[in-house]
């Protein structure tokens, strides 16, 4: 496969996620998902996007400082520091991340959202959209 095929699909599918979302909060179907989710779910969706971040960031901190330790370590005691290191480094990168895009990000959609609700339900808006 050429690489320009593969750059094709990667944009459609970013570009089609990026117009999901924006679609779903113009319309404010993210808030009604979101409280809907939260009704029939013993965990809020919050709570549960604040959990898969930190656990995706250890597993990718744990990961990297493996690969690290195994790939780059001579001895036991390098391989440990590398781990350790590497580990401690990729939580302070990613970590962050994950709860920017996972959490903050959710709660800033949800709150566009409820904003374009709140002004359909008062009547300041087009009625053709």
């Amino acid at each position: 496969m050429q690489t320009i095929n593969i750059v094709t699909e990667l944009v459609i599918l970013i570009v089609s996620g990026v117009y999901y979302i924006y679609r779903s909060v113009k319309l404010g179907v993210v808030s009604a998902e979101i409280e809907m989710h939260d009704a029939k779910s013993k965990w809020p969706q919050r709570k549960k996007n604040l959990f898969y971040s930190i656990l995706f960031g250890i597993v990718f901190a744990f990961s990297f400082g493996l690969n690290s330790a195994i790939q780059y370590g001579e001895g036991v005691g390098q391989s440990i520091w590398y781990f350790i290191m590497v580990t401690f480094v990729s939580l302070m990168i990613y970590l962050p991340v994950f709860l920017i895009i996972f959490v903050i990000g959710n709660d800033a959609l949800k709150k566009k959202s409820d904003d374009l609700v709140t002004k359909i339900l008062d009547g300041d808006r087009d009625e053709k959209h």
